[in-house]
């Protein structure tokens, strides 16, 4: 899209659109990771973001049966499983196992692809200085090795060979060849602690719609009880709602009777503080009962929010087992395309969030890279240089948010 299409497109925004964009470049957002709808309903133009729109992963494993734990490979970096499985020989068909990617799944693979996997597990340490036959056979003294070279827990000796290397003084190099197995990664600095993950612990269950291969939608069914839960316990009564209000109050208060300023960052948090009038630092209270009222109203406000969200994924899934199913907080079982799979997180540094819950795929596109285009195809040419998602997304935001008001695109420099 050229820049007068761009411009011309976003002047055609309403206003609460615009509202929505001036709030988003203030925030940055470098963090979000999110579908179309949301950069149109800011008025960006859907020709515009569409081509850049793809499925994003966390760094999720779907857990197969019988596996118990997750980690990293310590060669490959690649998921691996535990699990227990013994017969008649004893556990040899149990341990660590290669697992699929759910990118893998979706394309058809049945093993891990070859050359993800073929990578040498030998590996070598060489001692320099070594007089032929001097030394302890390695095999004897490995332990001792280890700890020297800081090798992982689970290297087990291979083989060595002395060779001279050209030296003059008779001394040469000793190289030791060890193997490591299919094993988790270690915390060196905590006493070689295997970053492992528990399944129980850390596994999550989504109900996944499928379309042959290809996951098309999903939900959180612990996010789903989670909301039943919650409507089961019925609307804040206003004695709940003073006791509420009394205790925030009793928060706020020093044991001299003196006042404790709380920012209010979130939405569902009532006004707790009458002003000065600089409207900069607390006088007093607001009276208990309109606090009170307030969180009533978040309730109620809550309590239609998620039940819509419950709506809408019984009318999806549109089975009467799969809700009874939810309203018990069970498992339910697979329901025609929906599947019932279990997904874990590799760690919490890739994974994407919704309103504090793990999101296992986003189809949409990065909120910085959004910003980027739109800085590029207006002609702004000031970037961050902070290596930070976040930061690097606010900073460029604001940049382009300086440029079209300097060039009166969209907001003028009279806009707040």
């Amino acid at each position: 899209m050229e820049r007068e299409q761009l411009i011309e497109k976003l002047e055609q925004a309403n206003d609460e659109q615009k509202d929505e964009l001036l709030s988003w470049l203030n925030d940055g957002a470098g963090h979000t990771v999110a579908g179309l709808e949301y950069y149109t309903s800011k008025g960006i133009p859907t020709d515009f973001v569409e081509p850049m729109v793809d499925r994003t992963w966390s760094n999720f494993v779907v857990v197969p049966k019988g596996i118990t734990k997750v980690a990293e490979d310590v060669i490959t970096g690649r998921p691996i499983g535990w699990l227990d499985s013994e017969d008649k020989y004893g556990s040899r068909t149990g341990g660590w196992k290669f697992l699929l990617t759910p990118q893998e799944e979706e394309n058809g693979f049945l093993t891990p692809g070859y050359m993800s996997i073929s990578q040498d597990r030998n590996k070598r340490i060489f001692v320099e200085g070594v007089e032929e036959y001097d030394y302890e056979y390695p095999a004897d003294e490995w332990d001792e090795y280890i700890k020297t070279h800081n090798l992982h827990p689970k290297a087990d000796y291979w083989s060595h060979h002395w060779e001279l290397c050209g030296g003059r003084d008779g001394k040469g190099t000793l190289t030791i060849e060890y193997r490591l197995p299919v094993t988790p990664k270690v915390d060196r600095y905590n006493d070689n602690k295997e970053y492992t993950y528990d399944v129980e612990d850390s596994g999550a269950y989504y109900i996944v719609k499928y379309d042959g291969r290809k996951r098309t939608d999903f939900y959180c069914l612990h996010r789903l009880v989670n909301y039943q839960r919650f409507l089961d316990e019925g609307p804040l009564t206003m004695e709940a709602a003073i006791e509420k209000a009394e205790a925030g109050i009793a928060k706020r208060t020093e044991e001299d009777g003196s006042i404790v300023h709380y920012l209010t960052m979130r939405d569902n948090t009532p006004e707790y503080y009458v002003f000065d009038e600089d409207n900069r630092s607390p006088t007093g209270f607001q009276p208990v009962e309109s606090i009170a009222k307030e969180y009533i109203k978040f309730n109620e406000e809550e309590r239609e929010w998620k039940q819509r969200r419950l709506n809408n994924a019984f009318e999806d899934v549109n089975s009467a087992f799969f809700e009874l199913a939810v309203k018990q907080g069970r498992l339910p079982k697979p329901l025609g395309a929906w599947k019932l799979e279990r997904f874990i997180p590799m760690g919490y540094t890739d994974v994407m969030w919704n309103g504090g819950w793990m999101t296992p795929w986003v189809d949409g596109v990065g909120s910085h890279t959004v910003i980027c285009a739109i800085k590029r195809t207006l002609g702004d040419e000031e970037y961050s240089r902070s290596i930070g998602r976040g930061s690097g997304a606010r900073n460029d935001a604001q940049y382009l948010l300086s440029y079209m008001k300097a060039n009166n695109i969209v907001f003028g420099d009279e806009e707040e």
